[in-house]
C-alpha cells in the first residue's frame, strides 16, 4: 500500500510540474503577443562574448598605457558624420567615440592603473558597462552658449527602430563645459563632453549599420553617425 501511495504522489507531482510549465509557457507567448520586448542577450551575445585571454590581454593593454597612449587608443575608435544637418555647428560637427567593449576594458584597466589597482577577468565580467546590450559613446560638442548644452540629446537607429538612452537623456548634462583657450574665429567658445549609453534587444541587428543622431537644439539641428558594431568589438 505504501509503494502504491508514492508511486501515486510522484505521478501527480509530475502532472503537476508539466501543467505549471504549460501554463507559464502559454503566459510567455501571450505577453510576447501584446508586444513585449524579446529577452536582451539572444541575438547579439556574440558581440559580447569574450574568452578570459581575450579580456586578460585587453586589461594588460589598459594597464601598461600612459596618457599618449589611450588618446591615441581613443582616437581609433573616432565615427564619421554620414549626415551633417547642424546649423550653427555646421562646421564643427561633434567628435562622436565608439567606445567598444574592448576599448572599454582598456579604458577601466588604465583608470585602475592609475590608483594602483589592476582588474581580475572576474572584476571585468561583472563591470555593468560591458554586459549584453550595451552600446556607449562618448560627445565631444562645442557651443557658444554653455547653457543650451543642456539640451543636447541623442537617438541610436536602425531601420523603423529608434532607441532613447538610457535613463531618457544623455549623462553629464549639467557638468559645467570646458571653455577653450583663444578659440579661432568661427571656432566655439566652449567644449562639452557628454556621454550616450544604449541597451539594446533583437530588434537590433550589430552586424548591420546603426546610426547614432545628435540633436543639438532641436530636430532640425543635428548631425548623424553611422557604425557598423560587428566591424569593431
Amino acid at each position: 500500500m505504501d509503494r502504491k501511495i508514492k508511486r501515486a504522489w510522484i505521478i501527480l507531482t509530475v502532472v503537476v510540474g508539466i501543467f505549471i510549465a504549460a501554463c507559464v509557457s502559454a503566459s510567455l507567448s501571450e505577453d510576447t503577443g501584446k508586444g513585449e520586448a524579446p529577452v536582451l542577450g539572444s541575438k547579439n551575445h556574440w558581440y559580447y562574448d569574450f574568452t578570459d585571454e581575450e579580456i586578460q590581454s585587453a586589461i594588460t593593454q589598459g594597464a601598461q598605457s600612459d596618457h599618449s597612449d589611450m588618446f591615441h587608443e581613443e582616437y581609433r575608435h573616432l565615427i564619421k558624420v554620414s549626415d551633417n544637418q547642424l546649423i550653427e555647428m555646421k562646421k564643427n560637427p561633434p567628435l562622436v567615440y565608439f567606445y567598444t567593449p574592448t576599448f572599454q576594458i582598456i579604458k577601466r584597466s588604465y583608470e585602475d592603473s592609475q590608483k594602483m589597482i589592476t582588474p581580475t577577468v572576474e572584476d571585468i565580467r561583472n563591470a555593468t558597462n560591458t554586459i549584453d546590450n550595451f552600446l556607449y559613446f562618448s560627445i565631444e560638442a562645442g557651443t557658444n552658449d554653455p547653457a543650451i548644452a543642456r539640451k543636447f540629446h541623442a537617438v541610436l537607429r536602425q531601420g523603423d527602430v529608434t532607441i532613447q538612452p538610457i535613463g531618457g537623456s544623455l549623462t553629464h548634462l549639467y557638468d559645467p563645459p570646458v571653455k577653450v583657450f583663444s578659440p579661432g574665429e568661427g571656432q566655439p567658445k566652449y567644449t562639452k563632453y557628454v556621454g550616450a549609453g544604449f541597451m539594446i534587444d533583437d530588434k537590433i541587428d550589430l552586424k548591420e549599420p546603426l546610426y547614432l543622431t545628435f540633436i543639438y537644439s532641436d530636430k532640425n539641428d543635428t548631425a548623424t553617425y553611422e557604425i557598423i558594431p560587428s566591424q569593431q568589438r
